[in-house]
């Protein structure tokens, strides 16, 4: 099925919601289901794409997605919520690999600012807390990018996957978005893989060989998106990124760090990340 106008996605997903809500359009829960909660102070909506004509129609890639709207991830004081609600999303997604090697993946460009969320997040991440963990083993991998190092992300995620022998990659990366409102304003967790704009490579069970769940928080947006037509159609980024992306890190890692370990709460979690982040 060729690409079709956006638009038509929207209205798909909008039916999605109808029936959720009960408002007519159940014949659609066959091929895609859509939920919203609440928890704590976050909204969180839930899209299960079933079926791949439908997965054609919304372009998306069969599988589920979880957005949290957490608002701004600067806002210091909410936090907690935060962290306490994507432990929740990571559970439903991380508790068929209990028991089994998991493998973190924190892609991007350090140097980038707006590209830093997955190098940042491994930095607030120790794999080896004398708690007991949910998974066999927990490893951290960052494979930087292709542009410098001239190797694949695929490859060298299914390289290191095979060698710890995981059960499934986590991976953390900064995306783009449409709405300038969304940028460090939201959290996805998807179980359709990951794709990397910068070499367009796709991160999934079909090139790395387990399933790849992934979070990622919009921290830039197309200029053509705002109307600024340029040649290259630049990634733009607000100005204060470099906090941004702080806290979105610790945020996740935070999320991490207790979805990975029994008995880990939120404030251990931000102990171990704020010891990290001393040396």
């Amino acid at each position: 099925m060729g690409k079709l106008p956006p638009e038509i996605g929207r209205i798909v997903e909008q039916l999605a919601e109808k029936a959720a809500a009960g408002k007519g359009g159940e014949w659609i829960a066959g091929y895609m289901e859509f939920d919203k909660s609440v928890s704590g102070t976050i909204e969180v909506s839930r899209l299960h794409i079933k079926d791949e004509d439908m997965a054609g129609l919304v372009s998306k890639p069969v599988g589920r997605y979880s957005t949290l709207q957490t608002g701004p991830l600067n806002e210091y004081e909410r936090l907690e919520d935060i962290c306490n609600c994507l432990v929740e999303e990571l559970r439903r997604y991380l508790d068929p690999f209990d028991g089994k090697a998991l493998l973190l993946c924190c892609i991007g460009n350090p140097d980038l600012p707006y590209d830093a969320l997955g190098p940042e997040t491994a930095k607030r991440i120790y794999p080896k807390i004398p708690m007991e963990p949910y998974f066999e083993k927990i490893a951290v991998f960052c494979p930087s990018v292709s542009g410098i190092t001239n190797i694949g992300t695929s490859t060298a995620v299914s390289a290191i996957a095979s060698a710890v022998n995981a059960a499934c990659v986590l991976a953390i990366d900064a995306t783009d978005c449409s709405e300038p409102e969304d940028i460090c304003s939201c959290i996805q967790v998807t179980d359709a893989g990951l794709h990397i704009n910068q070499n367009q490579e796709t991160l999934d069970v079909a090139t790395i060989g387990i399933p790849v769940i992934a979070v990622g928080v919009p921290t830039s947006i197309r200029a053509s998106q705002l109307g600024i037509h340029v040649p290259c159609d630049d990634l733009l980024a607000p100005a204060g990124i470099v906090s941004l992306i702080k806290y979105a890190a610790s945020a996740i890692a935070c999320a991490i760090l207790q979805t990975a370990y029994s008995g880990m709460d939120y404030e251990t979690s931000k102990m171990f990340v704020d010891q990290l982040m001393l040396y």
